[in-house]
């Protein structure tokens, strides 16, 4: 089966079958790979799904393709899209130039502050965050009033999430200091 077949009509089962065989065959991963930049949100989204669970997608494309990642991401207004693109960050890494990490950190703090009712996105949001902050020190502290600024105005799921990260960010500060 064709990796572009697959992502337009896909099931839960062969989205595991599709991660499975990324895995194991590098041509297909590639083709998924590829499938993230289409112009149809759903079979973007489909590639994103199979490239987290496949771990196919490393730091290397993020660096090549971060421009192109982050114009999928403002083109799509799709929260779940949203979403799945900063687990991307999260589970691939996040790109190691200053002004690539400027323009994602400015993008996760607007979605931090963006109201919508999707906690997951605000969690992935936080996550990216929380790398960043491990490469730009100086943001710990906008992110530490950030997240307490929206504690409160989330989900219980983002406030457990929350208070991991706010401890993560105190060691981090104590271990620099």
């Amino acid at each position: 089966m064709k990796a572009s077949e697959l992502l337009s009509n896909p099931s839960a089962g062969m989205i595991y079958f599709a991660s499975k065989k990324a895995i194991d065959d590098k041509s297909f991963g590639e083709e998924i790979a590829g499938h993230i930049f289409s112009e149809n949100t759903e079979i973007s989204r489909n590639a994103l799904s199979i490239a987290l669970h496949s771990s196919i997608i490393g730091k290397d494309f993020i660096g090549k393709n971060f421009y192109r990642i982050l114009e999928n991401y403002n083109e799509y207004n799709d929260d779940d899209f949203r979403s799945l693109t900063l687990s991307l960050f999260n589970k691939a890494g996040v790109p190691e130039k200053k002004e690539m990490l400027e323009k994602l950190m400015i993008l996760c703090f607007s979605e931090m502050r963006r109201k919508t009712k999707h906690t997951i996105l605000k969690i992935n949001a936080m996550d990216v965050l929380l790398k960043i902050s491990e490469q730009l020190h100086e943001i710990r502290g906008e992110l530490f009033w950030q997240i307490n600024e929206q504690i409160f105005l989330n989900q219980p799921e983002f406030r457990e999430k929350a208070e991991i990260v706010l401890d993560k960010l105190l060691s981090m500060e104590h271990e620099q200091k």
